[in-house]
């Protein structure tokens, strides 16, 4: 039996909407919503924040959650995850960012799971089905391609694959959602290793493993959710919520 550990890095000093794993949803802070969907999911040992302040930290600890403050330098969320990670003997790390307030339960579930079962993998990550041509050609989103049994061969901030005849078919596009599950040794070797040229290029972390070697096994799920990371993401949470935004 594997054991799991979710580690949900939240750092408060976000660039384009500082503080956001406080903002509050329906009066709960987002991380929390985060945090239960974690608990909710029953398929982790334990659910733990990573942060960088003491006032994520302090919020946690209020809602009867578990927080740990590491250090302020780390460059990702996966190396905030991994400081965690390192500390304990999890078989499977599910980094889930502190963003993502509306994350199914049943996704996290059937990620751990797809990872637990596949053993030809190291890392397991979901996706979704595009909707729409914006979303396709926006540079905010990561979209995928995989072979047939459904491992990443490449993500990118472009629309992959190209339309040579410049017609893009939502359903011929696949978007990436940011959430990932290794292998514990997978983890402590994906950050140690050199970032090359096309994850600097695309800003897109996996890009490493993928050059690396390590093998992403994709999940396709159904997801309709707002990854907060701008004030306008949060005016689309607020929304989808019923809350309204000042």
């Amino acid at each position: 039996m594997n054991s799991t550990l979710c580690v949900i890095p939240a750092r408060f000093a976000s660039t384009r909407l500082p503080g956001k794993p406080l903002l509050l949803l329906k009066d709960i802070p987002i991380v929390m919503w985060v945090y239960r969907a974690a608990l909710n999911s029953e398929v982790f040992d334990r659910v733990i924040v990573a942060t960088d302040d003491e006032r994520i930290k302090n919020t946690v600890e209020k809602y009867g959650g578990e927080a740990i403050l590491t250090a302020r330098e780390h460059k990702t969320g996966t190396d905030r995850v991994w400081e965690v990670a390192s500390t304990t003997n999890h078989d499977i790390v599910v980094n889930l960012q502190g963003d993502e307030p509306f994350i199914k339960p049943e996704i996290l579930k059937k990620l751990v799971e797809t990872l637990a079962s596949s053993p030809e993998a190291d890392i397991a990550t979901p996706i979704r089905k595009a909707r729409e041509i914006d979303e396709i050609t926006s540079k905010s989103t990561a979209k995928v391609v995989f072979n047939r049994d459904n491992f990443a061969l490449y993500f990118s901030r472009a629309p992959i694959p190209y339309p040579r005849d410049h017609q893009i078919h939502p359903e011929n596009y696949y978007i990436h959602i940011g959430i990932y599950a290794y292998r514990r040794r997978a983890l402590g070797h994906f950050v140690k290793l050199e970032s090359p040229s096309i994850e600097n290029l695309e800003s897109l972390e996996q890009l490493r493993a993928l050059y690396h070697g390590l093998r992403i096994k994709v999940v396709p799920v159904e997801y309709f959710g707002v990854s907060i990371d701008t004030p306008e993401d949060y005016q689309r949470a607020q929304k989808l919520v019923g809350g309204n935004y000042d």
